[in-house]
């Protein structure tokens, strides 16, 4: 809170996210009574630009995983269970990690955190979404183009007809 005895004019911040409230004040306080405001600076800019930076990078790497299903699956068509299951974990890690992490960063498992993770830090929140879903659609047609890589190497030869 800051009070100007000279006008009577008072301004009273409160806060429960990042910045300085007491520069808040005072620039609102300065704004009203026509004095000039100090400079301010946004807290999370760095955290926003990391965040956007690493969520372009996966949106990147994840529809590239995506894309390329087809031409991963027909690469591993003759490997081991075990080891394609391996293979798979990574893309698994990123899905699951993607639903979790906004209840992890507040401590508790609860859907509740994604509305406070949308409403204080967006860019996370759009971090977790790109992984959840493009996680999920990537893992899924990876495991959808494998099963049809295997359904191709089993279909049964129809001999050939005269008519053909």
């Amino acid at each position: 809170m800051v009070f100007s005895p000279k006008t009577g004019v008072a301004a009273l911040v409160l806060t429960n996210s990042g910045g300085d409230p007491s520069l808040l004040s005072t620039n609102l306080l300065a704004g009203r009574i026509g004095a000039p405001a100090t400079p301010m600076s946004n807290p999370l800019t760095v955290v926003n630009a990391v965040l956007l930076g690493l969520t372009v990078g996966m949106a990147a790497l994840l529809v590239t995983a995506a894309v390329r299903a087809r031409r991963w699956a027909l690469r591993r068509r003759a490997a081991r269970r075990p080891r394609l299951v391996l293979r798979l974990v990574p893309l698994a890690l990123v899905t699951v990690l993607g639903a979790v992490l906004p209840t992890l960063v507040w401590g508790a498992f609860s859907f509740q955190y994604w509305i406070v993770t949308a409403w204080l830090l967006p860019l996370l929140a759009l971090f977790c979404l790109t992984c959840w879903v493009l996680g999920a659609v990537a893992l899924g047609r990876r495991l959808w183009c494998f099963r049809r890589a295997g359904q191709a190497t089993f279909a049964p030869v129809r001999p050939a007809t005269a008519d053909s």
